[in-house]
């Protein structure tokens, strides 16, 4: 790519002044190919915003997470709530699932993203399987064109991983990507 810098413009200017409108209009082309695409560029940064509030008084459009277990037994904390809103489980069931993916089923106006982070319900889950189900995350949103999410603190509550680290995760995954987290807390 064109890299466009004064002292070339200036020389251009000096070097052909019968041409000056043709280099000026190549040099302004390429300025607008490269300001274009450093606005894109602008587009795709990660934005994590914290909220205050209850996670399903969230816009309708918006994704839903939440992590659950591969038993799909979600019969402790916010589990327990989507749940009963979204009657999950048997789907759950039904469907291929992995430690480390997500299960997104569509509800109404959203898809909800299960994040599969242990086996049984009563575990804790490894910082490994958690970050591979927020890069399945990332990949289903991508390929879906969705650019929004909300969530209540993952893993940070019953899981006790450290809502730092947890964090540092997702900034660290979505870094590069057009999506804004809305990260509920209560």
């Amino acid at each position: 790519m064109f890299s466009l810098t004064r002292t070339r413009f200036v020389r251009a200017l000096c070097v052909c002044w019968d041409g000056v409108l043709p280099v000026i209009l190549w040099m302004l082309c390429n300025c607008c190919v490269f300001v274009s695409f450093y606005r894109e560029i602008e587009k795709k940064k990660m934005r994590l915003i914290h909220v205050q509030g209850d996670l399903f008084s969230c816009p309708k459009h918006i994704t839903l997470a939440h992590c659950i277990s591969y038993d799909a037994k979600m019969s402790r904390g916010i589990a327990v709530l989507f749940e009963r809103k979204f009657s999950l489980r048997n789907e759950i069931h039904s469907s291929t699932k992995v430690v480390g993916g997500v299960v997104a089923l569509w509800r109404d106006t959203r898809y909800i993203a299960n994040l599969i982070t242990k086996w049984r319900c009563f575990q804790k889950p490894t910082l490994s399987d958690l970050q591979n189900s927020l890069l399945a995350l990332r990949d289903f949103m991508y390929f879906n064109s969705l650019t929004e999410i909300a969530m209540p603190e993952i893993a940070a509550g019953l899981d006790a991983v450290p809502l730092n680290v947890v964090l540092a995760l997702l900034t660290k995954i979505f870094q590069n990507t057009p999506v804004t987290i809305y990260m509920y807390h209560l």
